[in-house]
């Protein structure tokens, strides 16, 4: 009843009304109740529905990053064509959520001072209500094509190529790596690998990684394999392999890149403070419309300068002290020139991840292979043959539920359960969660991927964004044998020891004589 209060004291000022229905303007809502969300989808229209709403128990409002022609024509069901047709264009939208506060506010500083520098000044922030911080760019600044591409049609996959890009300009731009420090941009927001593996509760490995200077990609170097590598005394920034013996080993054995002049840079990791979640966004991707509740903080999602995030107070979003200082993404008088360096990188940006990774990260086709699909096992594996990554997940997580749902749905079909029990199971490890996705989120997923009947391994092991990213990889002697948990519950399940039926001898009757007896 107390939050009842808030919520209907805070939604029946007029500027917050009208400010709403601004933002909502061809944009899919949805309300949410505490706990659950309404049905979609919906709209908000007129400012006395507001108030309306509160009185029904809403709590927060939410809506989409796309601008749609008439967003109650929206369906689940409807194909690649028949959203576009229907979409006007869409926002970016960068998530920023990390699990300290401090690294929030850095992290989008620098997402804000990485966009500046591509020449755009119409960045709007708002706090998220609670941890982070949204970025937004108006769709108006966008370009309508880039080399004869539509922009307006390519969502989510530019919007996710641009936040791949964004988070690898910072990386090699503003947070430099040397001798163990990670450097946030200036001496004032510096850390050790060793802090920041302690505050952030993640293997000291998984900080920053190795970048190949020669081919511009990423490198992947097992634990075991860094102890071949050194710092060279003239570059304290690169790690060359020890002598050519060693560079030649490794090459050999296809752990590091094959250039005729390998030169590894060490680079900070983003993806340790930021939440994947982010990243993998979906067409029809909400977010919390500002000026709109948190539910946990019972804070206001209030739109900030873009220049005061550093020194941002929590206090300014109770709502008590909530005034309409900043504006969010105002859309009159921009020019579509203003972003066009910014997609014209993005569109040409080779992202840091292989194309193993990219196609795990779901970028679709634009900019993935097709699809790789692989036979289902005659029997389906049982849970005792799971890997520890997936039986930590089935135990409830706290971050990671989306991501992890993927893992789940593509694992146990790869395992080859039926569906209705794959539903089952879901629905189950759904309640152990910390805070539990909707049920329609998770029946959402498993019917997309039903309806594409494409049968897809769950990501690699050394996938970063995922099991590491969310603290359950702990592997055991099998799991370093293997690349995917998949191989896991397949070798598990082969080397289970055969159950063979004892033989059993007949039961003598009283007619029947012993061997003994018999002539």
């Amino acid at each position: 009843m107390l939050f009842l209060a808030k919520t209907l004291s805070f939604y029946k000022r007029t500027d917050i009304q009208e400010e709403l229905v601004k933002q909502a303007k061809d944009k899919e809502v949805a309300f949410r109740f505490d706990e659950t969300f309404g049905k979609r989808p919906e709209m908000l229209n007129y400012p006395n529905d507001v108030l309306e709403l509160a009185k029904q128990r809403i709590t927060s409002f939410h809506c989409s990053e796309e601008l749609w022609k008439n967003p109650l024509q929206l369906n689940t069901g409807m194909k690649r064509e028949e959203l576009n047709a229907l979409r006007k264009g869409w926002d970016l939208v960068f998530d920023i959520d990390c699990p300290n506060w401090d690294l929030s506010r850095i992290t989008t500083w620098l997402v804000i001072k990485a966009l500046r520098a591509h020449g755009i000044s119409s960045i709007y922030v708002k706090f998220s209500g609670n941890k982070g911080f949204h970025i937004a760019l108006p769709f108006e600044i966008f370009p309508e094509k880039i080399a004869d591409v539509s922009v307006k049609d390519m969502f989510p996959e530019f919007a996710t190529k641009a936040m791949l890009y964004v988070l690898d300009f910072i990386t090699q731009n503003y947070i430099p790596v040397e001798n163990n420090e990670v450097k946030f941009y200036d001496d004032n927001h510096k850390y050790t690998v060793e802090e920041l593996s302690r505050l952030l509760n993640k293997n000291f490995e998984d900080i920053t990684y190795l970048y190949c200077e020669s081919c511009k990609k990423r490198v992947e170097v097992r634990r075991e394999e860094r102890k071949e590598l050194i710092v060279t005394s003239q570059d304290s920034d690169f790690i060359t392999p020890a002598s050519e013996k060693d560079t030649k080993k490794i090459i050999l054995e296809g752990k590091m890149c094959d250039c005729q002049k390998p030169r590894y840079k060490k680079l900070f990791n983003p993806f340790v403070i930021l939440n994947i979640d982010a990243i993998l966004i979906s067409s029809r991707h909400l977010y919390r419309m500002p000026y709109s509740f948190h539910e946990k903080s019972h804070l206001i999602s209030i739109p900030i300068n873009p220049d005061d995030v550093l020194h941002f107070n929590k206090d300014d979003a109770k709502p008590e002290n909530v005034t309409m200082k900043h504006p969010f993404l105002e859309r009159q008088g921009k020019s579509s020139q203003e972003g066009l360096k910014f997609w014209q990188n993005v569109f040409d940006y080779k992202s840091f991840m292989n194309k193993e990774k990219m196609e795990e990260m779901d970028l679709q086709k634009k900019f993935n292979q097709p699809d790789i699909i692989h036979s289902l096992p005659e029997k389906a594996i049982g849970e005792e043959s799971f890997p520890p990554c997936i039986k930590l997940i089935f135990q409830g997580l706290e971050d990671g539920r989306k991501r992890s749902c993927f893992v789940l749905i593509n694992f146990l079909i790869s395992c080859g359960w039926e569906y209705d029990l794959i539903e089952k199971r879901l629905l189950e490890w759904n309640e152990k969660n910390t805070e539990p996705l909707r049920p329609q989120y998770i029946l959402g997923q498993l019917r997309y991927t039903q309806q594409s009947r494409k049968v897809l391994p769950p990501p690699n092991c050394n996938n970063l964004s995922y099991y590491k990213s969310f603290s359950v990889c702990k592997p055991d002697e099998l799991c370093r044998q293997v690349k995917n948990p998949l191989q896991y519950a397949k070798r598990k399940e082969k080397s289970k020891p055969v159950q063979r039926a004892k033989p059993t001898r007949k039961k003598r009757t009283k007619e029947e004589p012993t061997d003994s007896g018999s002539e």
